[in-house]
């Protein structure tokens, strides 16, 4: 029972106290007439206090004072609990679509209000919580985001915090390590001690592997259903990624897992240049190679004429270019680089050769640049079309082809002839074609086609050759 006072003699405003007495922090005494010691007073002052200090404690609860309930006080200090500390309540509901009931019931939902759930049965997927027929409020991750399968475990005693608008779930379950004992290859299984019910994004384990893998490879996690593992670029594991009795770190990324601790870390890069034909053997502790490939530039072609005829021969076509990223897989034991020799010179009223083609094995490669073409003795104007560039075989991540060799114009009125020019590569610059009665000039860098040479009157002009093909290969090395 708690009230303020309100017999007749009661003072309708709460009077203003006494200063002070002599006596500070003393306490009550029934007073002794042998010695002549007083008993204590119990002034307005003290029982206000205490009427007030019990009073205000329940109204703030949102109690309203009664005279015939006795258990006021503990009901508001049971609210007060609840509402700025934790609580203890269980929910033996459904999966996602919690309930729980608090005694004493709250009157509502507050900022701050903690309490302490344990959940009979694992989240599947977001999730409310209704306490006391309050009202459903979503459980948020504490970043603001829903709950994913497995983040509430079967028995799990969670500390939701309500933020004002949905509970927080502040002790989020991790997917804890597991340890595989599969003796399988590429195929793993694996068992979580506290499984999800789904793979779900941003799930994670650390997995210690019997075996290697020798190419791609999934694992299945208690029966869930294999998921592909890959790489962080999302490609797919090369063999070795995964070593023998090595603890991987695997996140589930919505659709695969990433294996973010592939065992072949690049630690160092070995660059070998290729000018001649040749067999590629792998550095030791090889993760991939990027295998770049230029094709040999076409010869620009020469030109004959008679005296009141101009000749003209056009350039030869650059050479291909193109590139692949291969794996240890890929490659094996070896692999035999051949390099396109460089297409030969025209000679006087003759087309030039075509570029050898350049390649990695059987893998990929690419085309050299086409001979140039001749216009010989021409009797009247024209302008002939150029060799055609090289071109990728095979199938390579990148390429270009090869510049196409300018083809010859000769002007018979004006008793003028120019060559083409020879095709650019990516690695090299074509020649320039001849002028009048010179001769082509031969490409700079490699896979350059050959200039084609010109004549005016009576005489003749070779062509120039193209430039050899080339290969660069960029090893990307763990030890």
């Amino acid at each position: 029972m708690a009230y303020r006072i309100d017999n007749s003699t009661a003072s309708a405003v709460l009077p203003d106290p006494k200063p002070v007495g002599p006596t500070v922090g003393g306490y009550f005494t029934r007073g002794n007439p042998s010695t002549a010691t007083p008993a204590t007073i119990v002034d307005d002052d003290f029982l206000n206090s205490l009427q007030e200090e019990v009073c205000q404690t329940i109204e703030a609860a949102g109690i309203t004072l009664l005279k015939n309930d006795y258990t006021q006080l503990k009901k508001a200090i049971d609210y007060l609990h609840q509402k700025n500390g934790a609580v203890y309540a269980s929910s033996s509901s459904s999966p996602n679509i919690y309930t729980a009931t608090l005694s004493p019931a709250p009157v509502a939902y507050t900022e701050g209000m903690g309490l302490l759930v344990k959940f009979t049965n694992a989240n599947t997927n977001s999730a409310t919580i209704n306490l006391n027929t309050l009202g459903a409020k979503s459980i948020k991750r504490t970043d603001g985001t829903a709950l994913q399968a497995g983040d509430i475990t079967a028995g799990m005693v969670a500390n939701l915090v309500y933020d004002g608008t949905n509970f927080q779930l502040l002790n989020l379950t991790i997917t804890p390590n597991v340890y595989t004992t599969s003796s399988s290859i590429n195929t793993y299984v694996a068992s979580l001690v506290a499984p999800p019910v789904s793979y779900f994004a941003g799930m994670h384990a650390s997995v210690k592997f019997t075996n290697a893998n020798t190419s791609a490879a999934t694992i299945n996690f208690n029966s869930l259903g294999a998921a592909s593992i890959k790489r962080p670029d999302g490609t797919a594991l090369q063999a070795g990624d995964i070593a023998s009795g090595m603890i991987a770190y695997l996140i589930y990324d919505g659709t695969n897992f990433q294996l973010l601790n592939p065992n072949k870390v690049i630690r160092r890069i070995n660059t070998i240049y290729i000018s001649s034909s040749s067999t590629y053997v792998p550095s030791l502790g090889l993760v991939h190679a990027d295998v770049e490939l230029v094709g040999a530039g076409g010869g620009g072609a020469g030109a004959t004429s008679t005296v009141g005829h101009v000749g003209a021969g056009s350039g030869g076509g650059g050479g291909g270019y193109a590139m692949k990223r291969c794996y240890p897989s890929d490659i094996g034991a070896s692999q035999s680089v051949t390099i396109g020799t460089l297409g030969a010179a025209g000679g006087p009223g003759s087309a030039g050769s075509a570029g050898g083609t350049t390649s990695f094995g059987s893998i990929f490669g690419v085309t050299g640049g086409g001979g140039g073409l001749t216009s010989n003795n021409a009797a009247t104007d024209s302008f002939g079309g150029g060799a055609n560039g090289g071109t990728p075989t095979g199938s390579p991540d990148f390429s270009i082809a090869g510049e196409v060799g300018d083809g010859a114009a000769v002007l018979v009125s004006g008793g003028t002839a120019k060559a083409g020019r020879g095709g650019d590569s990516v690695w090299g610059r074509g020649g320039v074609g001849g002028l009048q009665t010179l001769g082509g000039t031969a490409g700079s860098g490699w896979g350059a086609g050959g200039g084609g040479g010109a004549t005016v009157g009576s005489a003749s002009a070779t062509g120039a050759v193209g430039v050899q093909g080339y290969a660069k290969i960029t090893e990307y090395l763990s030890i």
